[in-house]
């Protein structure tokens, strides 16, 4: 299984969630380069749970300068995916190497639960394939 379950399409200068469209959906916690603290997913409650959605840039041919990628969702429940699952995150000021797991997930929610507020949860950084 992968662990994203739908790619939203393209999506354009980063921040999938500022256009403001789906206003039945609470952010509750944010995943942060830990180099820059640059915001590249959230966790977004609504009514169908507590799903991450992530935008990860992709490299193109673009007659404007605008950023353009990719926007990339998971729902994460108490069952799947599973703890080791993850996805690769970029950070759109250039930073790469990191990673975000249904765990790690799982531990910003129950943070979230715990102080009743937003949470900011860095990446983690996962080491390059041995070759």
């Amino acid at each position: 299984m992968s662990f994203w379950s739908a790619q939203l399409g393209p999506y354009y200068e980063g921040d999938a969630r500022g256009d403001g469209t789906r206003r039945d959906l609470r952010c509750i916690g944010e995943v942060v380069c830990p180099d820059c603290g640059n915001v590249m997913a959230r966790l977004l409650e609504g009514p169908d749970g507590i799903a991450l959605s992530a935008w990860v840039p992709a490299h193109g041919q673009m007659r404007d300068s605008r950023g353009v990628g990719w926007s990339l969702y998971t729902l994460i429940t108490d069952e799947e995916p599973a703890d080791q699952e993850g996805g690769v995150l970029v950070c759109w000021r250039g930073h790469h190497g990191l990673w975000i797991s249904a765990s790690d997930c799982r531990a910003a929610i129950r943070r979230y639960r715990e102080r009743g507020r937003k949470v900011r949860h860095p990446a983690t950084r996962k080491p390059p394939p041995s070759t």
